[in-house]
């Protein structure tokens, strides 16, 4: 029995993959692949983006108008910098990436293990691609 990979919690040798508690006999295993998840949906976020946006603008400038006699109006300063928050994460929410490690079985397709980091995940797809060819 030749270990292929091994890392933390996760081992791949030519007669079974185990990745956290998740222990498949390689003989069983028909493929394995990369499944991209996005984050919060580009399309999703865009819409709301830009709606948040025109808010933030629409607060800021608001804040600036006389309001019965004041200089400047906190509120809409509040609601101002409240969205432009909202605005920052919905922006970084819809850049983030995660991967899921997919193995394909007889039964069924199983995601085993979900990372943000593609590469880690494509060491452990080859490593398996690799134990497979030899079993």
């Amino acid at each position: 029995m030749t270990i292929i990979y091994e890392s933390r919690n996760i081992q791949i040798d030519s007669k079974i993959a185990k990745i956290n508690s998740i222990s498949i006999p390689i003989r069983n295993i028909g493929s394995v692949h990369i499944k991209t998840n996005g984050g919060f949906g580009r399309f999703l976020c865009t819409i709301l983006l830009v709606f948040f946006a025109f808010v933030a603008i629409v607060a800021f400038a608001g804040s600036f108008m006389p309001q019965h006699g004041q200089g400047f109006d906190m509120t809409m300063m509040t609601v101002a910098l409240v969205t432009s928050a909202v605005c920052l994460i919905l922006f970084y929410g819809s850049r983030m990436r995660s991967y899921s490690l997919v193995i394909r079985t007889s039964s069924s397709d199983q995601s085993v293990l979900d990372s943000e980091d593609i590469e880690s995940l494509n060491k452990i797809k080859v490593a398996i691609e690799k134990a497979i060819s030899n079993g």
